[in-house]
């Protein structure tokens, strides 16, 4: 980050969003997932915490889905699930919790959606 007289600029191109949901991961050609628990996402990626992700090294190409739940609770019922690609762009110990990872993807192209909303209004 940079500051500007009194005023922290932020070089993201895109807003974060903290939502709740989970994260699975699949580095290509691999057959384990791994499973995460979403911290932010944007149009550009994503930031998860996950037990396992020391076997995802920075560079790694990876299939990515989002499973994105409607309610603060990330176990409760799901609305939408993105899919995609994405690359690991950082890796290191949550400093919170310290027997899982921080992990931060950049995305390759748009996720795409995989389930439409579970209820809709129409208007």
């Amino acid at each position: 980050m940079t500051t500007s007289g009194n005023t922290l600029l932020d070089r993201r191109r895109d807003r974060r969003l903290r939502l709740p949901g989970h994260v699975c991961l699949q580095r290509v050609g691999r057959p384990k997932t791994q499973i995460g628990d979403l911290v932010d996402v944007s149009a550009g990626g994503v930031r998860l915490v996950a037990e396992a992700a020391a076997e995802l090294p920075v560079g790694a190409l990876v299939e990515v889905e989002l499973s994105l739940s409607a309610h603060q609770d990330p176990g409760g019922p799901t609305k939408v699930h993105l899919r995609g690609r994405g690359v690991v762009v950082r890796l290191g110990r949550d400093e919170e919790e310290r027997a899982q990872y921080g992990v931060a993807l950049s995305f390759a192209r748009p996720l795409e959606l995989q389930q439409e909303f579970d209820a809709a209004e129409v208007f």
